[in-house]
Formats: structure tokens, C-alpha cells, sequence
């Protein structure tokens, strides 16, 4: 009995784990920076070109390193802030639709508009912000 229950808990374990949210391409592969080598299919349904160094700021927090990657060469991109995964997509020169990877699935963050004051910021209201440096 007390095999079942050592596999019984690590079962469960992994069901409540989240999965890696890292920024994937479309066969859910982790990029990184220099990555994709080429443009390809992204795990949000784009077109992802190659990753490269960036420091982002996410509403409050402090500056960050982060890896930035540019998407479907329209001004769209997806960021990867310490494995968490953002994909935007631009809809217009002042917004952005953000999606979150939370490891099991998709999560919509909703509208962002192109901050007046740093053009480097998207801003969600008073208090949400994602900028990339």
C-alpha cells in the first residue's frame, strides 16, 4: 500500500505544478537569447524571430534583465521576465494585447497603451505597466 501512496503523491505533485512558462516557440520549445535562429512559429500563434538581451520593468517591480523577442514584424513582441512569459500583439501604433503564459495555459491581461511620457512602456490604468529597455 505504501508504494501506491508514494506514487499517488508524486502524481499529484506534478499536477499541480505549473509547467515552464519560458517564451516557446510553436512546438512549445524554451527559446532563449539568439533564438529562434531564424523567424518561426510562436507558442501564441506568431511569428517569433530571434531573442536578445533587454531590461524590462513589470508594474512595480525594479528593473530587470529580461530577454526580448520581436513578433510578427509589426511592432508585436514577447518578453521572457525570469521564466515568465508575455506575448503582445500590436493592434494599433498606441496598443498592445498582452496574453500571459502562465505554464498551463494562455491568460489574458487585456488593452495596453503606449505610455506619453516613456514610449519604452506599455500602461494598463494607474498601476500596470510592462516596459522594455
Amino acid at each position: 500500500m505504501r508504494p501506491i501512496h508514494i506514487a499517488a503523491s508524486a502524481l499529484l505533485a506534478l499536477a499541480i505544478s505549473p509547467a515552464s512558462a519560458q517564451v516557446k516557440d510553436g512546438h512549445g520549445n524554451a527559446l532563449r537569447v539568439g533564438l529562434p535562429a531564424k523567424p518561426a512559429a510562436d507558442y501564441d500563434g506568431g511569428t517569433i524571430s530571434a531573442g536578445r538581451p533587454a531590461k524590462c520593468v513589470l508594474d512595480g517591480d525594479a528593473p530587470q534583465v529580461c530577454t526580448f523577442y520581436p513578433r510578427n514584424r509589426d511592432g508585436s513582441f514577447a518578453i521572457d521576465v525570469a521564466g515568465l512569459a508575455y506575448y503582445a500583439d500590436k493592434v494599433s501604433p498606441s496598443e498592445i494585447i498582452v496574453d500571459y503564459d502562465n505554464g498551463a495555459r494562455m491568460v489574458p491581461q487585456g488593452s495596453f497603451t503606449r505610455s506619453k511620457r516613456d514610449p519604452a512602456c506599455w500602461v494598463q490604468g494607474s498601476d500596470r505597466k510592462i516596459c522594455v529597455y
